[in-house]
């Protein structure tokens, strides 16, 4: 494979890196902003019935994308390697 092929694909690898990180930042910021809500108003009721789903709801959302971007980063790197050993 020619050496310009081999710096795209390594171009492409860090492209989805940072397009995964910054999208699993981007989840976070909701999670962040319910945990401070739920722990800062813990007594009142109205936070066990509407904001403890939600945080739970956004929780998983964010889980299963950090873990979806860690897949897909991994195979990502597998892929990249096995290109530069050509």
């Amino acid at each position: 494979m020619p050496a310009y092929c081999q710096d795209d694909q390594v171009q492409i690898g860090s492209a989805l890196s940072r397009a995964c990180f910054c999208y699993a930042l981007i989840c976070s910021f909701p999670v962040s902003a319910y945990i401070v809500l739920v722990t800062s108003l813990r007594y009142h009721l109205f936070i066990w019935s509407v904001f403890s789903p939600k945080l739970l709801y956004e929780g998983m959302h964010l889980l299963i994308t950090a873990a979806v971007c860690v897949f897909f980063t991994a195979m990502d790197q597998t892929n990249t390697d096995s290109y530069l050993n050509y």
